[in-house]
């Protein structure tokens, strides 16, 4: 669970849909099952918004509390242009040697 840096009282859950199953408190295969039942949740269609694109759109989101992949296009016949844009701020926990999963186990002890 991660608290938006701008917004301290907003909470997320930082999850990824392709990556580890670290999940404290139980067995690695309890950490799998909880992984995959969490990425089932959030991609339920009540979670996703889907951009239907038209000529000069602009999206952006806030990678810090959104869950986003790409989807397949045709590129014989649409043109795409990408631009990322990266903020400074803390990163998210990225397993169990981040320094944030760190520092929690240091002040648990």
């Amino acid at each position: 669970v991660r608290v938006h840096p701008d917004r301290g009282y907003a909470r997320s859950l930082y999850l990824t849909t392709n990556t580890g199953a670290e999940i404290g408190g139980g067995t690695l295969e309890e950490g799998r099952e909880m992984h995959r039942f969490l990425a089932e949740h959030v991609s339920k269609p009540a979670f996703c918004y889907a951009h239907r694109w038209r000529q000069s759109d602009l999206v952006m989101w806030d990678n810090r509390v959104l869950l986003h992949r790409a989807v397949l296009y045709d590129s014989s016949r649409y043109r795409r242009v990408l631009w990322r844009t990266t903020v400074g701020g803390s990163g998210p926990v990225l397993g169990p040697f981040s320094r944030e999963v760190r520092e929690v186990r240091e002040a648990r002890t």
